[in-house]
């Protein structure tokens, strides 16, 4: 297998945010989680969250983590200068754990997936996974 070197975590702070980045080169994915201290209404993030190209749309799956009573899906796009900023793509309750784009992707995008809980609160922890045409 296609090995780029040694494994890596990258962490860095963003305001009251942590950032985590565990890149995956062999994948060509990165798995992103965020977590901010002063959140009081911890929801663990998803795991095993895959974004794939399934006839020219978006699919992405993930394993349900307890607790969840619905998932908050986001996504951005690769723009010409850079990333677009996170917007909503849909909102899905448990125990659901897959969803696919009503429209196709015309550029690579990323998702970011986070458990929603009880009274509206939304976990700061957060799981990414890339999707780009090959």
């Amino acid at each position: 297998p296609i090995f780029d070197g040694p494994p890596e975590l990258i962490v860095s702070k963003r305001g009251a945010t942590y950032e985590l980045f565990l890149p995956q080169y062999t994948g060509n994915a990165t798995t992103m989680l965020s977590w901010n201290p002063g959140d009081t209404t911890w929801l663990a993030a998803p795991s095993d969250l895959r974004a794939t190209r399934v006839e020219k749309t978006d699919e992405i799956s993930w394993t349900p983590t307890p607790d969840a009573v619905g998932w908050l899906i986001e996504r951005r796009t690769l723009e010409t200068t850079s990333w677009s900023a996170w917007k909503k793509a849909a909102e899905v309750k448990s125990p659901v754990n897959q969803w696919r784009a009503p429209e196709p992707s015309g550029s690579a995008c990323a998702y970011r997936l986070r458990a929603l809980g009880l009274n509206q609160a939304t976990s700061d922890w957060s799981k990414t996974s890339y999707c780009i045409d090959r």
